[in-house]
């Protein structure tokens, strides 16, 4: 499941719902999902506040903004993403994450959803620049923007965009489930083997997935309206109502 370990799921009427629905003989992971986004509703709510989210998306829109113009090396060093010499897509990557984190304050002060929030940008910009030129290895910086430009339209920042949220809730319905799913190994219900629990992780993948629909148009029409007012550095306000999307509906869903 997950690489962080929350413990034993707190002992409340909601909580217990998530306890039942994965001792069942017959697991559906989409109601565990939503399940797990009821009781923690509040934590998924608030998460659109949190750093890591709200600069994870910065860092994305700054990026496709930039490889929209005519000097990309340029832009990208007005973002803080400059690199020195002939840079490479690998190291463009590396400058874009570790210029995200800076901005994420004192480690202390962080939470875990700024720590799904990063691992999400980092899959989410990877998977960009392979999609697009098959590699990561031995892809310069002008195939880079290519990539990049790719996803700088409404559509394609759309598309970018629940990338990350799909990433980004998958992780934290892994996290939330993690401990519970270990439990229920050799038991009598629906997880009795290492075999039934890669297939829930992968059916939560596709749930958040396909969940994470909820916020593309959204994310797209943010996007368009931004490079419009010249805004795209304003991920507040965006961070927030795509995050409190998210908690609501699928909350309601369950």
């Amino acid at each position: 499941m997950g690489h962080i370990r929350v413990g034993r799921l707190p002992k409340t009427k909601s909580w217990s719902r998530v306890v039942a629905l994965m001792a069942e003989p017959e697991v559906d992971p989409a109601r565990v999902a939503g399940a797990i986004i009821a009781a923690a509703v509040k934590a998924y709510r608030l998460a659109g506040d949190d750093p890591g989210v709200v600069e994870s998306l910065r860092s994305m829109a700054f990026l496709a903004d930039a490889s929209r113009r005519d000097n990309f090396a340029q832009s990208l060093a007005q973002y803080g993403f400059g690199t020195e010499g002939k840079a490479d897509a690998l190291a463009l990557l590396s400058r874009v994450f570790q210029a995200t984190e800076s901005r994420f304050g004192p480690t202390g002060d962080r939470t875990i959803f700024t720590e799904f929030a990063f691992g999400a940008l980092q899959e989410a910009l990877t998977e960009t620049v392979a999609s697009q030129t098959g590699s990561l290895f031995l892809t310069g910086i002008d195939a880079a923007q290519d990539a990049y430009r790719a996803f700088s339209t409404e559509r394609g920042f759309a598309r970018l965009s629940r990338l990350f949220f799909a990433r980004l809730l998958s992780r934290s319905l892994m996290y939330f489930a993690d401990h519970e799913a270990a439990n229920q190994l050799g038991g009598q219900g629906g997880l009795r083997s290492e075999t039934d629990l890669r297939a829930f992780n992968e059916a939560v993948t596709r749930y958040a997935f396909e969940a994470s629909r909820i916020v593309e148009d959204f994310a797209g029409g943010w996007y368009s309206k931004g490079r419009w007012l010249r805004t795209v550095d304003r991920t507040e306000g965006m961070a927030s109502v795509a995050m409190r999307k998210l908690a609501d509906e699928l909350a309601m869903a369950t």
